[in-house]
């Protein structure tokens, strides 16, 4: 249901993906403080303190927050993105956009409304479940 990966780059510190590998419903609010990809389905809310993928084949029904956030798959709900929000050809967006950056390719489809500029930092954190 879960994994995650860990690479040790030239400098020495390790980086940790997890991963909520494809076939996998989980229903619920979803936390999580390092790099997060997402091929399966969601249907909650999801808080991410780093980046945070939805891949090709990933349906997301709830809000999303994270730093740096790119989706392939599909999302009903809000996104807030503290840094930038990259939404891939194959990626479909039903919901209000609220980051720094947008990046929309073409083929993309988004239905909701958005605001960018410089988002302010969370001031407390959320229950979580990791």
């Amino acid at each position: 249901m879960f994994g995650n990966n860990t690479t040790g780059p030239a400098n020495g510190h390790s980086k940790t993906t997890n991963s909520l590998v494809a076939g996998v419903v989980l229903k619920g609010n979803l936390y999580c403080s390092s790099d997060l990809r997402i091929d399966g389905r969601l249907e909650g809310d999801l808080v991410g303190e780093a980046k945070v993928v939805l891949g090709p084949r990933s349906e997301l029904i709830g809000s999303i927050r994270g730093q740096h956030i790119v989706v392939e798959g599909n999302v009903e709900g809000d996104i807030t993105a503290q840094e930038r929000l990259y939404i891939k050809s194959t990626g479909v967006v039903k919901g209000n956009i609220r980051t720094h950056k947008l990046i929309i390719e073409d083929g993309a489809t988004f239905n909701g409304a958005s605001i960018t500029g410089q988002i302010p930092a969370p001031t407390a954190k959320h229950g979580h479940t990791t």
